[in-house]
């Protein structure tokens, strides 16, 4: 299996397109679980995003990545959670339209949280 290498340079315009628009997320040390280890483990809590997790990294950056006529028609995508989440809110953030599909065993408070990022959602009737 060959592995694909990401240039750098979509490293840093990624970065610099997600810098002023999501929370810079520090590493944490774990003193415990290092001891534990025998390793220096570090925490990366994406957990402290408005949405709380890493989805929006992605959502957003593609997003703003994209000429703005091919966000015209607005976005979309199918999600019971986290991405949801992270689509809805880039998209409000950035004037754009999003429906998004779930499962009906979607639990409640996702259902909820993505439609108050200004999602249009479409669960099973």
């Amino acid at each position: 299996m060959k592995l694909a290498m990401l240039p750098y340079n979509l490293i840093l315009e990624a970065d610099d397109r997600l810098r002023k628009r999501v929370r810079r997320t520090e590493l944490i040390h774990s003193h415990h679980f290092s001891e534990k280890l025998g390793v220096p483990l570090y925490f990366k809590c994406e957990n402290l995003q408005r949405t709380g997790s890493f989805k929006i990294r992605g959502a957003l950056n593609f997003m703003t990545a994209q000429p703005r006529e091919n966000l015209a028609n607005g976005v979309i995508t199918a999600s019971a959670g986290n991405h949801a989440q992270g689509v809805a809110f880039s998209a409000d953030l950035l004037g754009v339209k999003a429906t998004v599909y779930m499962p009906e065993s979607t639990p409640p408070q996702k259902v909820f949280a993505t439609r108050d990022y200004g999602a249009e959602l479409s669960l099973p009737a």
